[in-house]
């Protein structure tokens, strides 16, 4: 390293203030070292005076006597908005800003800051000037969140038979249970088909038909390829590979649907839905051929087919079934 290098970082490093010149045996002392040095020395003594005045200028305030008080009660967190002044104790060496304003003085430190009786760390301190009371608002609870949800959630009940007739090609179409018409003949008879659009979760559309009794046991053996019958009030389900099982006064969900299937009960409208929805193709990309998106709760008085549909094509179906 030349003079000149030299000589710009002895003046690099006198522009922090407060900062002992390095010693160091392996610089070798050029004749403008003594020189530069002495300079910086004198200007830092006079800089040292000049802060040791200020800071004796602002000592603590008659009313800092009671806020130490309060702290020796309470040894919680300190409040620092709600103190009006307060002592610091900056152990370490201060460097203080190019412009210091005899209002507003910003000090960082590198070690601690001392507060009544309580020490915090000053790597987690901020200048005075910016402290203020913690927001003590929490965020929205996953039961508020559920509860704006499930009333900002889109809901469509009781069809008409023309849309009925529009959408369902398939074995379902007579088995919709229907509300017996008004003797005035104004308010016609209605499906019992109701339509929900969640807005969350993994269903965009989810379509609720209400099957009769009489209708149980074909839509049974075509959907799942199962025979079910009550006999005492108990449930008796037999499948295909000879199994069977028995459910004593309760209900049954029956799932698990091919495609073709699908196409047979509902007809290709229904079934080009449920291939757009989420969950179907979720399944398609883990090679699953039977789907989820088609259920059956079995009860004593009939029975509930759930399908899960893709949006837009749900959007679609929704028109012409309430229309």
């Amino acid at each position: 390293m030349n003079s000149t290098h030299r000589k710009a970082l002895i003046n690099k490093l006198g522009k922090e203030r407060y900062r002992t010149l390095i010693n160091n045996d392996s610089f070798p002392s050029l004749p403008n070292d003594i020189k530069e040095a002495g300079l910086l020395k004198k200007q830092s003594n006079l800089d040292q005076v000049s802060h040791t005045s200020e800071s004796k200028s602002r000592q603590i305030s008659p009313t800092c006597a009671e806020i130490k008080s309060q702290q020796s009660s309470h040894l919680g967190a300190v409040d620092f908005a709600s103190a009006s002044t307060y002592e610091m104790n900056l152990e370490s060496e201060v460097v203080q800003a190019d412009v210091v304003h005899e209002q507003n003085p910003n000090y960082v430190s590198g070690n601690s800051l001392t507060f009544g009786d309580i020490s915090v760390p000053i790597s987690s301190c901020h200048p005075y000037q910016g402290f203020t009371k913690p927001d003590l608002r929490y965020p929205q609870g996953d039961d508020q969140e559920d509860s704006n949800i499930t009333d900002a959630q889109e809901v469509f009940e009781h069809a008409s038979l023309d849309g009925i007739a529009a959408i369902f090609k398939g074995l379902v179409c007579g088995a919709i249970r229907t509300t017996s018409p008004l003797a005035d003949g104004l308010k016609p008879s209605k499906a019992s088909v109701t339509t929900v659009f969640p807005p969350w979760g993994a269903v965009d559309c989810l379509l609720s038909l209400d099957i009769c009794e009489a209708s149980v046991e074909p839509l049974a053996a075509a959907l799942f390829n199962a025979t079910v019958k009550w006999a005492e009030k108990s449930l008796h389900i037999g499948f295909a590979g000879g199994a069977s099982l028995t459910i004593p006064n309760s209900e049954v969900t029956l799932k698990g649907v091919r495609d073709e299937a699908i196409a047979q009960v509902f007809g290709s409208e229904i079934q080009q839905a449920i291939q757009q929805s989420r969950i179907r193709i979720q399944e398609m990309e883990k090679g699953k051929l039977t789907t989820d998106c088609v259920s059956m709760i079995i009860t004593e008085k009939g029975a509930f087919i759930s399908l899960s549909l893709g949006l837009v094509q749900g959007l679609e179906i929704q028109k012409k079934l309430y229309t």
